[in-house]
């Protein structure tokens, strides 16, 4: 009578194709009889290696079929599957595993289950089928070639040849056939294999090969790179970046293997970190390549210059001039854009000054200009804004994050600057991307048409140009955001245009500098109207540019008052005519300024009373009466600290008006402006609410933006010790995983800075949750209770002396997990963690104390008899590997 097993590991019903009966036979003539043909392990890797081929032959039969009548089913049923998986373990064991030397096998599945022959012969006839199958007789879309790829058989075919390689080294073809197994393989898949390889080989000359592989494969394949990633950081599984994940990824793309030589090496790594650097929307990507370029940076930053920037110069600047397609151009500008989330600010002033700090900004500006009066159609969707609005944020982002006000001076000169000399940008009317293309390829503007347009057009022309441009960078100055770099373009373009109002009697290009003095004055009120009252705020430096300008006026005065001669131009009588409307506006601006409070005036009575002065003897008393009232103001005392917690006032303005932009380097510069404040120990902001500012930021899904937080909050956590209590709180009760490993990230760089520090009230209280934590065994995800584990093991390292009353308790958790939780699904994760920990109590700083900081109820014999226990019995390998290890160096003690 059958039972439920048997019913469940049959199928319902049975099919009689030819695959079908494969299996039947398969399952009645190997798999079940296995153990009658083990006496001959070479007649029965023969006969597993005849039915193998049967089967590929038939897989490939049916994918033809189905490919005929276009079905998506796939050759092999699930149910079947377990047949092939079964067939493909036991030519493993007893094809590869078994003929392998001992010090090439790899250590967690050694089993004593498995023959012993060592036939090198046997072993060949498994590595010939399948290297036929990956490489020689390679057929499309081959199912059962896709199998050996994804699972355990090309991992141990390739270790085969690596045996034949290392036994026979003279042989050449063995070599060759290793190049080409690795040639079929994803990168991918490859970085799995080779550190597997690596930590379980213990023979030397394969080991070293290994290494070899591995230290180049990133820059190797053209994929490298953005796999080693994948790999390290876990990104195909978790969305979240570990810091040290990333800083491994950086150690490992740094370290220059010896085999390359430096300009290969760089080429072809920087082709991949330009290509990461474009990907825009994977963050995990963008924050790591930004970890390596500044890594690299401070080690030469000649490296970054040649092999990164140049790139970005090459379209940006067009040096030397040729045409870019869409995509070098897009990939450029996103290169620029994920360069501006790097966190050195020397890197990113490098960037702008390499080539021509003031030409860098322009290109953008003129790149922005042609995309907003040309682009009409965003190439991202109808769901995004316009696509300009993305180069404009990028020109915000430098300037903000480099204070950078002589950029926007600069470009309040250049605002109808909309095209380069010798190339230009076109639009693609399909994509709606723009491209360079040279001016010679320029489509025919129709010139004699221009010729012949009417004076009036060309000024209606000339005038919406203006409007547009002077809009355009209102809308740049009001991204920016920031009142001192608005008053810096203020006073800049006032100082501009009266000095150029007063000497525009130049007859040489008349027309531009006429259209100058337009576009300054233009935009001068349009300043004066969007920003009047951060313009306002601070008005000394207004003061002081007025007092000057007044001066520079007052100098043409004589000469034109003295001009009684009829016999002068027109144009002495329009500049004449022209000079009250530049004292006038400078009257209108002083009006504003002394419409302030004159509590706020009065510390500058003295420059006051010069302008006063000055505006007399031109006879003009307009503002006499008003600057008499400031001067006769007797104001009261004020102190240093109030102008001080002024200044930290506005700190904290322009700090918040940061982080509550969407552009993550904002939010990033806002973080650090408050932790500058806290640092100061400012009375404007206490460390309570920078702290639960941080903890928003630290839900951010921008790795920039949370790991920049995780960075605020431990420097919080050593200025000022209650920002500890708010995140041990928030450790203990926070039910989102992510956000719980954020903070316990921050305790990791807290208990690191702190170093032989941590030890008292505050560290007890970390160690108090993370031990709680671990003991929440069924409440709480157990990567939670792992990272806990991991925290205790850092403390135990930094200063395991200092905490030396609560090892007892840390191993506490280490003995209840290794001794009570061995049959939980995922309990293996939490034993390994269990046995690094009391690895980390035994290595910790204080290399003399070893295991004699241990309490009595934990001495070394106890610590013998779980390791040894926990190595004979527990099923999960890499756990029992871990005792064995911790058993050795326990026998040093």
């Amino acid at each position: 009578m059958s039972t439920v097993n048997d019913i469940l590991k049959k199928p319902q019903f049975t099919r009689s194709t030819p695959l079908d009966e494969f299996f039947q036979r398969l399952d009645s003539q190997v798999l079940s009889k296995k153990e009658d043909l083990q006496n001959d392990n070479t007649k029965l890797v023969t006969s597993l290696l005849i039915h193998f081929q049967e089967l590929h032959n038939l897989t490939i039969d049916v994918q033809m079929r189905l490919q005929t009548e276009n079905s998506n089913m796939l050759p092999i049923s699930l149910h079947d599957m377990r047949y092939v998986e079964k067939l493909i373990k036991i030519i493993i064991a007893h094809g590869i595993m078994a003929n392998v030397p001992p010090s090439l096998q790899p250590a967690s599945q050694k089993s004593g289950d498995i023959p012993r022959s060592q036939n090198l012969k046997t072993m060949k006839l498994v590595i010939e089928k399948i290297y036929n199958i990956l490489v020689k007789q390679v057929k499309p879309n081959d199912y059962i070639r896709s199998i050996i790829l994804k699972g355990p058989l090309y991992t141990y075919a390739y270790l085969g040849i690596l045996t034949l390689c290392t036994e026979d080294p003279k042989n050449t073809h063995f070599e060759e056939m290793l190049r080409q197994m690795e040639d079929v393989q994803q990168t991918y898949e490859l970085f799995a294999m080779y550190n597997f390889l690596v930590q379980e080989l213990s023979h030397l000359v394969a080991k070293a090969k290994i290494l070899g592989l591995l230290s180049t494969l990133a820059v190797r394949r053209e994929n490298g790179v953005l796999s080693l990633i994948d790999f390290v950081v876990g990104a195909r599984e978790d969305e979240q970046l570990d810091i040290d994940k990333m800083n491994r990824v950086t150690q490992i793309i740094v370290a220059k293997p010896k085999t390359i030589n430096s300009v290969e090496y760089f080429s072809r790594l920087f082709r991949q970190i330009f290509d990461g650097l474009s990907m825009v929307n994977r963050p995990i990507v963008v924050s790591c390549l930004n970890s390596v370029v500044t890594a690299l940076f401070f080690k030469n930053s000649r490296i970054i210059n040649d092999f990164l920037f140049r790139r970005v110069y090459q379209v940006l600047f067009n040096e030397p001039l040729q045409e870019h397609n869409a995509k070098e151009l897009n990939d450029t500008i996103n290169v620029i854009i994920s360069l501006t989330k790097n966190s050195s600010n020397e890197l990113l002033s490098t960037l702008v000054q390499g080539v021509d700090k003031r030409q860098f900004y322009l290109n953008l500006w003129i790149y922005v200009l042609f995309l907003k009066k040309y682009q009409k159609l965003n190439p991202l969707g109808e769901q995004h804004g316009p696509y300009y609005e993305v180069i404009l944020t990028v020109l915000k982002t430098f300037i903000c994050l480099l204070k950078d006000s002589e950029a926007l001076i600069y470009l309040s000169m250049n605002l109808l600057n909309y095209q380069h000399e010798q190339w230009g940008y076109q639009i693609d009317f399909e994509t709606q991307l723009a491209y360079i293309t040279l001016r010679d390829n320029l489509p025919n503007l129709n010139l004699k048409q221009e010729e012949d347009k009417n004076p009036l057009t060309k000024a209606n022309e000339l005038f919406a140009n203006i409007d547009e441009s002077i809009d355009l960078f209102i809308q740049l100055l009001k991204m920016v955001n920031n009142e001192n770099l608005v008053k810096a373009v203020f006073l800049a373009v006032l100082n501009r245009w009266v000095k150029t109002e007063q000497h525009n009697d130049n007859p040489l290009k008349e027309v531009e500098s006429n259209a100058l003095v337009l576009l300054d004055l233009k935009t001068l009120e349009k300043l004066q109207k969007e920003f009047s009252t951060e313009i306002l705020k601070k008005p000394q430096d207004i003061l002081k540019l007025t007092n000057e300008l007044i001066d520079f006026t007052s100098s043409e005065s004589p000469r034109q008052q003295d001009s009684d001669d009829e016999e002068d131009s027109d144009d002495e009588e329009e500049r004449e005519a022209q000079q009250p409307d530049s004292l006038s506006l400078i009257i209108q601006i002083l009006e504003s300024v002394l419409s302030l409070p004159p509590k706020q005036l009065a510390e500058y009575k003295p420059l006051l009373q010069d302008i006063d002065n000055k505006l007399q003897k031109r006879g003009n008393m307009a503002l006499h009466k008003d600057l008499t009232k400031i001067l006769k103001y007797t104001p009261g005392q004020t102190s240093s600290q109030t102008a001080n917690d002024a200044n930290d006032y506005e700190a904290l303005e322009e700090a918040l008006n940061n982080l509550n932009e969407s552009l993550a380097p904002m939010q990033v510069l806002g973080l650090t402006q408050l932790n500058k404040l806290v640092q100061k120990r400012s009375k404007v902001i206490s460390t309570a609410r920078a702290t639960q500012l941080h903890l928003q930021y630290l839900k951010n899904q921008d790795p920039y933006v949370y790991l920049n937080a995780v960075k605020g909050l431990s420097s919080l956590c050593q200025s000022d010790k209650t920002c500890i209590n708010t995140l041990v709180d928030c450790y203990s009760s926070i039910r989102k995983l992510d956000d719980a490993l954020k903070i316990g990230e921050v305790f990791i760089q807290y208990i690191q800075q702190e170093n032989q520090l941590f030890q008292g009230i505050q560290a007890n209280k970390i160690i108090d949750a993370c031990i709680a934590n671990v003991r929440r065994r069924g409440e709480i995800d157990d990567r939670l209770r792992m990272s806990a584990m991991s925290i205790l093991g850092i403390s135990a390292q930094v200063n395991a002396r200092g905490l030396q009353d609560r090892i007892g308790d840390m191993l506490d958790c280490s003995f209840g997990v290794l001794q009570m939780e061995t049959k939980t699904k995922s309990g293996f994760m939490v034993r390994r963690a269990a046995l690094h920990l009391i690895h980390d109590l035994m290595y910790s700083s204080d290399e003399q104390s070893g295991v004699s900081l241990f309490p009595p109820q934990y001495n070394n014999s106890r610590l013998k008899t779980l390791l040894e226990y926990t190595q004979e019995k527990d099923d999960d390998q890499l756990v029992s590997e871990q005792a064995a290890q911790l058993l050795s160096l326990l026998s040093i003690y």
